[in-house]
């Protein structure tokens, strides 16, 4: 009973309406353009590190950045896509990599189902249903007036351009010692061996999108080149096995994991988080691979390719 009814009972919590004003601000202009559209789908990895700009530029087609915050997971990315694509369109899923490697749902992805859509929860698997279940009701009721002190935060809902990008993650000169190093912090994830827990959702939803008649790629985001701040063999050895195993899918890469690696001064605020400039080094070879894709199906034209340029 309180999954599907507190999120008609309780206000949501400040991360969880930044995302429903994030989706509010991005799906809007993508419903009213025509198909095909480029949709970038993501997290907050893609919403920093990605430009539907570049992409619109490079392809002459509308394109839209929905990546959003929060680390909702590739289960709740691929739900949504199926809801927004629509025959010919092209979706660019980017890849992060902590995600690839978890399969339960988080936190967060609980409470966003039970406002949206609590029923939705029947679409994971059964495995996951005790997760939407359970409830700690005085902890989430104490987190709600938290939503009136992150007000002021919450304002950078609004900072997105017309097509979905942030607008706010500027070149930052002259970091401090210890802005340095919380753009550095992370934790090693392990080598991983075999079919990655994600890998399953990437290829459901590329089956998805293509029997709608839509067209689906990869990217591989901006992200820190954390080889050059760890000693940790771990780094290394994941990125090439990430590539591995998305090219013996068959999955149409648009760049490789090396070419996503950034020098620091190329990254906003974490390891995920590209600025402007990092954003532009990863989005416009990758933008250009899929205009040269879709050219030789037939997707789009010479023209439109002229007339983008």
């Amino acid at each position: 009973a309180y999954h599907f009814f507190s999120g008609r009972i309780i206000p949501p919590q400040p991360d969880l309406n930044w995302i429903f004003q994030l989706e509010e601000n991005k799906w809007g202009a993508a419903e009213e353009a025509s198909s095909p559209r480029i949709l970038i789908i993501g997290g907050s990895e893609a919403h920093y590190g990605l430009s539907a700009r570049i992409f619109s530029q490079e392809t002459g087609l509308p394109a839209f950045n929905f990546g959003t915050h929060a680390a909702l997971s590739w289960q709740t990315h691929a739900m949504n896509t199926e809801g927004l694509v629509r025959p010919g369109d092209i979706v660019v899923f980017s890849v992060n990599y902590g995600l690839l490697m978890e399969a339960a749902p988080r936190d967060l992805e609980v409470h966003y189902w039970r406002y949206k859509a609590p029923g939705r929860f029947m679409e994971y698997p059964v495995q996951d249903w005790p997760s939407f279940m359970g409830a700690d009701v005085l902890g989430e009721s104490l987190e709600v007036p938290g939503y009136y002190r992150a007000k002021g935060w919450m304002r950078r809902a609004n900072a997105i351009s017309p097509v979905g990008d942030e607008t706010r993650n500027k070149v930052v000169e002259n970091r401090t010692e210890a802005e340095e190093r919380q753009i550095k912090r992370t934790g090693v994830s392990p080598p991983f061996e075999g079919d990655a827990p994600g890998l399953s959702q990437i290829l459901s939803l590329r089956d998805a999108v293509e029997a709608k008649g839509g067209h689906f790629y990869v990217v591989f985001p901006g992200q820190l080149d954390r080889n050059n701040y760890h000693t940790d063999p771990a780094y290394e050895g994941n990125f090439v096995a990430v590539e591995t195993l998305f090219r013996e899918h068959d999955l149409n890469l648009l760049n490789g994991m090396e070419e996503a690696l950034l020098p620091i001064d190329q990254m906003y605020d974490m390891i995920y988080h590209p600025n402007d400039a990092g954003r532009t080094r990863i989005s416009r070879p990758a933008a250009k691979a899929l205009a040269r894709s879709l050219k030789a199906e037939g997707v789009i034209t010479r023209d439109t390719m002229e007339s983008s340029s």
